[in-house]
């Protein structure tokens, strides 16, 4: 006897499979799962299921994030090295059409937070170090900076000892009596 599956039928075969292209172009578009789940009206857990199931749905999936991958890394490229662009200033004519009237080429500078996101990830070892020993060099600087508060603190109190209250204020919005 054979085994008769219970259920709801899969909509793989009507919602999904006829759509690959499509997946694949929303991946290229930045599209979420989530997002591709609601356009093919499908629950995100059977989405999941069937790209365990269907290996051209992860092939589809995997081609449209790698390429929206590289499309970001190449403008990220170009944002931390500086490019340039023409830009055409254009007029409209007695006789309704446009008409160029002026070509400039334009420079944009590098960027450094983009300099700075593609070293921090390409080159990690060389500049992630930097960084930690940026922090420890402030946490130090803010220990020491307390111990001098903490000091005038000591010497204000002999100094003053009939003087109520002296209240001072760190740089850090602190204040001690």
């Amino acid at each position: 006897m054979e085994k008769v599956k219970k259920g709801r039928k899969s909509k793989y075969d009507t919602h999904v499979a006829p759509r690959l292209q499509e997946i694949e172009w929303w991946c290229r578009e930045g599209l979420t799962e989530i997002e591709i789940c609601k356009r093919l009206d499908v629950a995100e857990s059977t989405f999941n299921n069937y790209k365990r199931e269907f290996s051209e749905l992860m092939e589809s999936l995997k081609k449209g994030k790698e390429i929206a991958d590289y499309q970001v890394e190449d403008a990220l490229y170009k944002r931390a090295i500086g490019y340039e662009y023409e830009e055409e200033t254009r007029q409209l004519t007695e006789s309704g059409a446009f008409t160029t009237t002026k070509i400039v080429t334009k420079h944009v500078s590098p960027d450094t937070g983009a300099i700075a996101l593609w070293l921090k990830n390409r080159k990690r070892d060389s500049w992630q170090k930097h960084n930690s020993i940026d922090e420890e060099f402030k946490k130090e600087q803010i220990k020491l900076a307390k111990a001098q508060t903490k000091s005038i603190e000591n010497m204000l109190d002999e100094e003053s000892s009939d003087t109520e209250n002296i209240t001072i204020v760190d740089s850090w919005g602190g204040a001690s009596e």
